[in-house]
């Protein structure tokens, strides 16, 4: 059972490779796929939120359900009808998360000197503030496939590790 088990995470692993290359090859086209999927969702989380706020109880609760679902889907109606303007404040998060991320790192692992280690932790933040200004250099222009780009790459990273992982256990 073990053996189809290793066969099985380095069949997905294969199938995300690929997929990540796939997505690579039209960033643009995945950053609006994305695009499209999160006001969808957004959207369908709204109707959801609105309906379920009749099912509260006390008329705070039924009106700031109603609420809730209200903006839920007026976001959701808002990231499909504008797209661009979506993925440019999108990307500049992603920019700044991975700043923010970054300079924990780089405090963690100065507050782990000491120990084994600390120079990885330290390395990841300053590729993660390294990214970060890559891609506030190129913002706005570059919204439109950074967030592809970076789905790609993580498809491509999870697949070799299912496929490292699973050529590597016994």
């Amino acid at each position: 059972m073990e053996k189809q088990d290793n066969r099985m995470l380095i069949a997905f692993g294969i199938i995300s490779i690929i997929l990540g290359l796939i997505l690579l090859c039209g960033p643009i086209v995945t950053t609006l796929a994305l695009d499209i999927l999160l006001g969808c969702i957004l959207v369908l989380a709204g109707i959801v939120q609105f309906i379920a706020a009749f099912w509260a109880r006390g008329w705070w609760r039924i009106i700031a359900g109603m609420v809730l679902g209200l903006i839920f889907a007026f976001i959701g109606l808002f990231v499909l009808g504008h797209p661009l303007a979506t993925m440019v404040v999108i990307t500049l998060v992603i920019a700044f998360v991975l700043l923010i991320s970054g300079a924990f790192r780089i405090g963690e692992a100065l507050h782990e000197r000491p120990k084994k280690g600390w120079g990885n932790i330290l390395i990841v933040g300053l590729l993660s503030i390294l990214l970060s200004f890559i891609i506030i250099s190129g913002w706005p222009i570059d919204s439109l496939y950074v967030v592809g780009i970076l789905l790609a790459v993580n498809f491509i990273a999870s697949g070799l590790l299912e496929v490292i992982m699973g050529f590597g256990k016994k």
